[in-house]
């Protein structure tokens, strides 16, 4: 990610967080002292300190102070971003636009830079994000457009993750596990702990998601929550079809047949809601990220285009 190295110092500001010692990086930072400014920054950091994380992200991208990591520079941008850093959200808008350690998206950068040119005071930097922005949608389709938009309007500070210790703390764990629950994915109880339901769940999720199955938290698995969460959110409603309170023979065999086309076997089409049918529409379910709960739903139905009065 050198190469966008310059870009990134240029957004940088001195504007003081709320955390004591943030300034003593920057000074540190400015005369060299890359060891000190690495201290307080990541001390910073570790504490969300959105500023703290911003800068952190700069010295991976540069390499100065630390081994340059450019896995590294993506997680600390993305974690100052999660809290409304208006530079990290430009950053991030620079990454989507040029492909840079994430796939090229233009759609997304759109949403990124559009972001940061609302979180910038008036201007120079509003002023060159509004102008990134209105370039990005010169290249993107109408229907790219209209999702660029819904990602940005779906988008509020705190959808990303904003924790980074390496052991997630209890409150973290439990952040995690709402995700996962809002996804469709059932992790137990929202108590922080990170046992055999909650790593069923991510292990589920992670394959629904097509990304490493791991049963961990991980930079990718947070990444694909908040994914997620944006697509449910900048989805447009669509009418739900009545489920009977007990779905007829008939309606099971329309959902079983459609279940075995999408590959997923629900045994025999016979109209019986059995073990191997409910295992094949919480397998559905989980690969469209939906409620996970092995029963005949409207939900279900919709993703199935199955309409009972049919």
């Amino acid at each position: 990610m050198k190469r966008i190295a310059l870009a990134v110092v240029l957004v940088v500001s001195l504007a003081t967080p709320a955390w004591a010692g943030y300034e003593e990086g920057v000074a540190a930072y400015g005369r060299g002292d890359f060891p000190a400014a690495l201290r307080e920054f990541e001390d910073l950091a570790l504490q969300g300190d959105a500023a703290a994380q911003f800068y952190l992200g700069i010295m991976y991208d540069r390499g100065g102070g630390v081994a340059q990591d450019d896995g590294e520079a993506v997680k600390w941008h993305r974690l100052a971003a999660a809290q409304g850093s208006a530079k990290a959200l430009n950053n991030i808008g620079l990454l989507y636009q040029n492909g840079f350690d994430v796939p090229r998206d233009l759609a997304k950068a759109y949403a990124w830079y559009s972001l940061a040119a609302d979180s910038f005071g008036p201007g120079r930097q509003r002023e060159q994000a509004a102008r990134k922005r209105d370039g990005v949608a010169k290249e993107i389709s109408p229907q790219q457009l209209g999702r660029a938009r819904r990602l940005a309007r779906a988008w509020s500070p705190g959808t990303a993750a904003i924790a980074a210790a390496s052991t997630p703390t209890r409150a973290f764990v439990a952040l995690v596990q709402d995700k996962l629950q809002r996804s469709g994915h059932d992790p137990g109880p929202v108590d922080g702990l990170m046992g055999f339901a909650t790593r069923a769940a991510i292990r589920a999720f992670q394959a629904a998601r097509q990304i490493p199955i791991t049963g961990e938290i991980s930079e990718e698995l947070l990444r694909e929550l908040d994914t997620a969460s944006l697509e449910r959110t900048a989805r447009p409603p669509t009418p739900e079809p009545s489920v009977p309170a007990a779905p007829t023979g008939a309606l099971v065999v329309r959902v079983q047949e459609k279940l075995a086309r999408s590959g997923h076997d629900p045994g025999p089409a016979d109209g019986i809601v059995g073990p191997k049918t409910r295992a094949a529409i919480r397998a559905f379910q989980a690969a469209k990220n939906i409620p996970v709960t092995g029963e005949v739903s409207a939900e279900l139905l919709r993703e199935l285009e199955i309409t009972p009065a049919d």
